[in-house]
């Protein structure tokens, strides 16, 4: 004798099985809903993040962009006081070579690091003069900044107006 069960004891079992279906599919959405919800946020977040690091680094490369009439290897001074956003002539051309030389080059890219630096002079001349380079063979971010300077020539006594133009990079 088999035991048979009743006719609704299969309709209650179809019923859960519906709402088990149903509770699991809306159980998958929610699962998908949220890896999306995630993956957006997280690629939100490191956008985010990069460019909060290239805005760091922008005000990084301008400080140091700022600081460069200022170093005394190039500032112009005259019985001991140095003049503001001007540099001497004579002292560039010795302060780029100073700079390319090996034995100073840790000292300088401790300074500027990954940059190039080029003195341009726009009026009444123009010269131009590769300061510093030291630009690597790949990178991810550059940023360029040029400030305006006077330029000295000691010899002749007279003043030019040039462009210091600063390039850093960001591997």
């Amino acid at each position: 004798m088999h035991y048979r069960a009743p006719q609704s004891t299969k309709m209650f079992s179809k019923k859960s099985q519906m709402q088990m279906q149903e509770t699991i599919a809306v159980l998958a959405a929610v699962f998908i809903i949220a890896i999306l919800g995630l993956s957006l946020y997280y690629n939100i977040f490191i956008n985010a993040a990069k460019d909060e690091q290239t805005n760091n680094f922008d005000n990084e490369a301008i400080g140091i962009a700022q600081s460069i009439p200022f170093l005394p290897e190039l500032q112009c001074s005259s019985n001991g006081i140095a003049a503001n956003n001007c540099i001497d002539a004579l002292k560039l051309k010795a302060a780029a070579s100073l700079m390319n030389s090996s034995e100073y080059r840790a000292f300088y890219f401790e300074k500027f690091g990954f940059a190039a630096i080029s003195i341009n002079e726009i009026y009444p001349g123009t010269a131009h003069l590769n300061l510093y380079n030291r630009t690597p063979e790949s990178y991810s971010y550059k940023s360029a900044i040029n400030l305006p300077v006077l330029l000295f020539y000691q010899l002749d006594g007279k003043y030019s107006f040039g462009v210091v133009s600063f390039e850093a990079f960001l591997k």
